[in-house]
């Protein structure tokens, strides 16, 4: 349920040309800040709450508004269609070339 609607929210978030990019720096950096130091924040959380999980669930309430805070500041585009956030070529000669190896 959670990961469903990330790919039509991320492609409303970026024109077409930087796309890929976008998308993949904003996840990547999201993973190394937080996911990756998720399991020993939440380990040293609960020695130090003498085994009570409150702490990290209190750690997962915090995250979950932030994150929809996040999404609350994210510009409304519902009504426009893809190619009106980025120019999609309409035909393959109209797309520039990729350099070949």
């Amino acid at each position: 349920m959670v990961y469903a609607p990330l790919p039509a929210l991320y492609c409303e978030m970026f024109p077409t040309s930087v796309r890929y990019s976008g998308i993949s720096i904003g996840y990547q950096m999201a993973s190394i800040l937080l996911a990756s130091f998720t399991p020993a924040l939440a380990s040293a959380m609960v020695l130090w709450a003498d085994g009570s999980l409150w702490m990290v669930i209190a750690f997962v309430i915090v995250t979950t508004l932030i994150a929809m805070a996040a999404i609350s500041f994210a510009p409304d585009r519902r009504d426009r269609e893809l190619n009106e956030i980025g120019a999609i070529p309409k035909h393959a000669d109209d797309a520039p070339a990729l350099p070949s190896r």
